[in-house]
């Protein structure tokens, strides 16, 4: 397979599969993705407000909806087959926002405490959980749920209190990566518990570097971290909180964030920029827990001062990246089985 100068695999040399037509939409902010029980929702700033597209399996856009008055830091999740937004307002007080079918919005508060900043990356989905969470003055705090059960009126967060946070989904587990001093520790609790339980401590080299993406598949989480000279490194991390592995991914990637979403039972999608040239672009790669990467999705080439912030999300056997293009937010959607 051709490709860019820097672009380094650790395995495999299939092509890419084509991807079915794009969607676009006007936008001046990074996209984020999420899994819906029929499809994925796409978020993305726009003048001023928010717009919520709900994507069909095909990637067909239905029924987009803008959102006025939100802050800048925004989260969104698949939660009850509905997309749900998390949000801080100017008093650093965090809010839900549920956004139904026909687009009308209903903001719930969700305490009191105050937020810091939104766990690191987006949240985190699987084909069957959303997860997100905030890292609080004291503490986190964590939202999670299934893509596909009915509405509520109200939402009930499980709370979990344990300087920065991660979010990963696996199929019967909520997870949190949490980070403090020089200390890595793995939190992992089922719906209803309100407690993160014993973490697990890692005691790896990795929990010193800089970290720009984590996400999970069913039965171990991935660790996206900058390696030297800001190459891509990834990190597989077991149930028992014990470093695997650790890949280089691409040493040309743009030093951004990384987006890790779970796409089946022992494998992960890893979207993120990558360096070409003069070029920057948006890459996403399938990685299996035995350590080896292939190409499912590369998108066009673009200015080198605008980074592409890839989003994904992964569900029943198709992969929907999010991706800037301009002034516009652009949505592929790929079969990945």
């Amino acid at each position: 397979m051709a490709v860019a100068a820097g672009w380094w695999w650790t395995g495999g040399d299939d092509e890419a599969p084509a991807p079915r037509p794009t969607v676009r939409a006007p936008a001046d902010g990074a996209p984020a993705l999420t899994v819906l029980g029929d499809g994925f929702a796409l978020v993305h700033p726009d003048r001023g407000a928010h717009v919520v597209t709900r994507l069909a399996r095909d990637g067909r856009a239905v029924a987009p909806s803008r959102v006025d008055d939100l802050g800048d830091d925004i989260r969104v999740l698949g939660v009850w087959g509905q997309p749900l937004l998390l949000w801080t307002d100017e008093d650093h007080r965090p809010w839900l926002t549920v956004v139904d079918e026909r687009g009308r919005r209903k903001d719930l508060p969700a305490g009191d405490a105050e937020v810091v900043a939104a766990c690191d990356g987006a949240a985190a989905s699987s084909e069957s959980r959303s997860v997100g969470g905030w890292l609080l003055r004291e503490g986190w705090w964590v939202l999670y749920g299934p893509v596909e059960a009915p509405p509520r009126d109200e939402p009930a967060p499980g709370v979990a209190t344990r300087a920065w946070c991660r979010t990963g989904a696996r199929p019967d587990h909520n997870v949190v990566l949490h980070h403090s001093g020089r200390t890595l520790r793995l939190y992992e609790f089922r719906d209803g518990s309100r407690d993160g339980g014993l973490p697990r401590v890692i005691r790896h080299e990795i929990a010193s570097r800089p970290a720009v993406g984590f996400g999970c598949a069913h039965e171990a989480c991935f660790l996206a971290t900058r390696g030297d000279g800001g190459a891509l490194d990834v990190s597989l991390i077991d149930p028992r909180g014990k470093v695997a592995w650790t890949r280089r991914i691409d040493v040309a990637h743009d030093g951004g964030e990384v987006a890790i979403t779970g796409a089946g039972k022992d494998r992960v999608v890893v979207a993120y920029g990558q360096r070409d040239g003069g070029e920057r672009r948006a890459v996403a790669a399938a990685l299996g827990r035995d350590g080896q990467a292939r190409a499912v999705w590369r998108g066009p080439g673009g200015p080198a001062d605008v980074a592409p912030a890839p989003a994904v999300a992964w569900s029943r056997g198709r992969l929907a990246i999010a991706r800037r293009a301009g002034r516009e937010v652009a949505v592929d959607v790929v079969d990945l089985p």
